[in-house]
């Protein structure tokens, strides 16, 4: 292949990917861009040239299978794993039909996902005392933690949808936020109620916002718009100030939530609350609400009779 030829092949091959995230919604979007990146990172950092691996049947598939063997190696987890996969299999049949790809993603499979999830989250205790804590916090810091601990608990928000909340998408006075569907078919936002406490610290936050920020809601306080790790660094250091022994992870506060409604509502409402795309994720919640086998066990001692119980 000349010059002229690597030219327009690399022209093509950007086209081709922005093409790729057309159609998607922000949120898709923005997390296939970060499982592109992370491929990126993974191989000599030159997305270019990984592109055009991915036009080559056997060095793509060959690429895709020692990628996969890198990630179960860094212990990621499957769900982990085979998400990535997927967003780079999905860019690799996009190159096929367009005719940029003779590689074949289907090949190279996902991993086997584990059956059970832990999904409890912090306990009830932890979650009121790292928030009593804040509430006593009137740092600009503490603020922010504060609005974004709430909508993480009482709505159920995840960690990204908080970091992208922009200042149009909130209406203090009629305590209502909105946020991004999740899924390529929910191009539009969803309006989800708060609480008075909610829109109150949120109120508080922007009182003391740096006047440098863009549009973001929770921007750092150079002006910039907040990390994932960022928030997760700012949750931590206020669990350490409230003096938990154990860290409440940001995503955490959303199993939290789910598991604790998953006691008291049905699965319509559950699945409703946690905005997932069908019923299935709820029905993990489900299961660990009503989960009897510590009577079953109980129940069959009873059944026990006679004999000597040496470990009574």
């Amino acid at each position: 292949m000349n010059e002229i030829q690597t030219i327009i092949r690399r022209q093509n091959l950007g086209r081709a990917f922005s093409l790729w995230l057309e159609g998607k919604s922000q949120l898709t979007r923005d997390t296939y861009l970060r499982d592109w990146n992370a491929m990126v990172r993974w191989s000599n950092g030159d997305a270019r040239s990984l592109l055009c691996v991915l036009c080559d049947k056997e060095a793509a598939t060959e690429a895709l299978l020692a990628y996969r063997a890198h990630m179960i190696e860094s212990g990621l987890a499957p769900a982990t794993i085979n998400r990535r996969l997927t967003a780079i299999r999905s860019l690799v049949r996009l190159l096929g039909m367009v005719g940029m790809s003779t590689a074949e993603p289907g090949v190279v499979r996902g991993v086997r996902s584990r059956p059970y999830r832990d999904v409890r989250g912090p306990s009830a205790s932890d979650i009121g005392a790292l928030v009593e804590s804040l509430r006593c916090d009137a740092s600009p810091i503490g603020r922010r933690t504060l609005a974004a601990v709430l909508l993480m608990y009482e709505c159920g928000l995840r960690r990204i949808e908080v970091l992208r909340l922009v200042l149009e998408d909130l209406d203090l006075p009629s305590q209502t936020i909105r946020v991004w569907g999740k899924g390529g078919s929910r191009a539009e936002k969803t309006a989800i109620p708060i609480s008075k406490e909610a829109a109150t610290a949120l109120q508080r936050w922007l009182e003391v916002r740096p006047e440098v920020c863009t549009d973001i809601v929770f921007c750092s306080l150079s002006g910039q718009m907040m990390s994932g790790p960022a928030l997760n660094d700012s949750v931590a250091k206020a669990c350490k100030k409230a003096g938990l022994s154990r860290r409440v992870r940001p995503h955490g506060l959303r199993h939290a939530a789910v598991s604790a409604l998953a006691h008291h509502f049905g699965l319509n409402d559950v699945a409703t609350f946690g905005r997932w795309r069908n019923a299935t994720t709820a029905s993990y919640y489900m299961d660990a609400a009503n989960d009897r086998r510590p009577e079953y066990t109980s129940f069959l001692q009873k059944t026990l009779k006679g004999g000597c119980n040496e470990y009574e």
